[in-house]
């Protein structure tokens, strides 16, 4: 009876720690390395990376595994050290080898090395269409001074124009006429 009672706690812990395992710790590293996995650029940036959300990685081209090694303050079962090997079976993610992280690394710099040349192709063009755009203002601002000086003319005209018709008016004044 004891044995069985004994046996069955065992049973009990091992399985509580192996849920644990797979939906608590496993789950926060997968969720962290993947996290990381997005914003990467080479295997330097992502141990960099994970040093700061507390984890060590361990990760050489002479070694066949990339060990995690979790900071004691994060995890709250036994475990502290996970294999990525043991990641990619334990989620069946093919991501989790040192091949397809490295393929992501390199991924992502050409994508930002696309970025970066759409951003410069976008900033060539937006500098040609400024351009016109300045080209464009100049041409308003010389139709502005245009209209200025044709109104200015027109003004004068009219000016010219009543002046003789003051002149008369100033002549019937001083003769007397119309008063």
């Amino acid at each position: 009876e004891k044995i069985k009672n004994d046996s069955v706690k065992k049973m009990v812990e091992k399985c509580i720690y192996w849920i644990s395992l797979y939906t608590g710790e496993k789950k926060l590293l997968k969720n962290k390395i993947l996290a990381e996995y997005k914003d990467s650029l080479s295997k330097e940036d992502f141990i960099e990376k994970m040093k700061v959300k507390g984890y060590e990685v361990k990760w050489s081209d002479k070694k066949n595994h990339v060990t995690f090694e979790a900071d004691k303050n994060i995890l709250t079962g036994k475990k502290n050290k996970f294999r990525l090997e043991n990641l990619r079976k334990t989620f069946n993610n093919e991501i989790f080898t040192k091949e397809k992280a490295l393929e992501k690394f390199s991924q992502n710099r050409k994508g930002l090395i696309n970025d970066f040349e759409k951003r410069k192709a976008l900033n060539t063009k937006l500098k040609s269409e400024l351009r016109e755009i300045q080209v464009f203002k100049g041409k308003v601002e010389k139709q502005k001074v245009k209209m200025h000086e044709i109104k200015k003319q027109l003004t004068l005209k009219k000016e010219e124009k009543a002046k003789p018709i003051e002149k008369i008016k100033q002549r019937v004044r001083t003769r007397g006429f119309g008063r």
